[in-house]
């Protein structure tokens, strides 16, 4: 059976890197994580990124938890 892939939100990401939410936003808009993604509708919905866009931008950035 295959697994599901670990998801992570704006806050997990910002306290993971100990950075502000707005600069993990702002990597997200740069394309940094292109499949990210809304949790419903509007600007205000949650938003998610997969853990292998999370561990792709690790390794080409050099940043580790």
């Amino acid at each position: 059976m295959a697994q599901m892939e670990r998801y992570y939100t704006v806050d997990e990401l910002a306290a993971r890197w100990q950075v502000s939410g707005r600069a993990v936003r702002k990597w997200i808009a740069e394309g940094a994580f292109p499949n990210a993604y809304r949790v419903g509708l509007g600007q205000k919905s949650p938003i998610r990124i997969p853990e292998s866009d999370v561990l792709e931008f690790e390794r080409k950035r050099k940043v580790h938890p």
